[in-house]
């Protein structure tokens, strides 16, 4: 009897855990652009893949993307931008405006609107 007891009081604390563990939310990886895979799609917005076009040139690539989001409390122009401000340089982008970014001879500009609730973000990838 004092042995099982002495299992249990073992096994309770490694249950524990394992039930916090399994409980955790998983770890979700940033989903980024289909065709700039090096460029984040913010959360809550997804991306308008039958809009994107690339191609290289001489010069370079050229690339177009578009994501797409509904306005909420928390989430307009300025916090779309924001993201963006602060996850691009992260990612190699030197930024020279809050649209305007450069990184290896491209430059990459975002284009904002909004319509009716909707956010809609264009990236142009061209070479210097």
């Amino acid at each position: 009897m004092m042995i099982l007891l002495r299992r249990i009081i073992l096994a309770v604390p490694v249950l524990a855990l394992l039930a916090a563990f399994s409980a955790a939310a998983p770890v979700r990886a940033a989903e980024f652009l289909t065709l700039l895979d090096d460029v984040p799609v913010m959360p809550g917005f997804s991306e308008d893949t039958a809009a994107a076009v690339a191609f290289d040139t001489a010069s370079g690539r050229i690339v177009t993307a578009r994501i797409h989001g509904r306005g909420r409390p928390g989430v307009d122009l300025g916090a779309l931008l924001a993201f963006y401000g602060a996850s691009l340089p992260a990612l190699g982008w030197r930024a020279e405006s809050p649209t305007r970014f450069r990184r290896d001879g491209e430059t990459l500009t975002l284009s904002v609107e909004a319509k009716d609730g909707l956010l809609s973000l264009a990236f142009d990838l061209r070479p210097e």
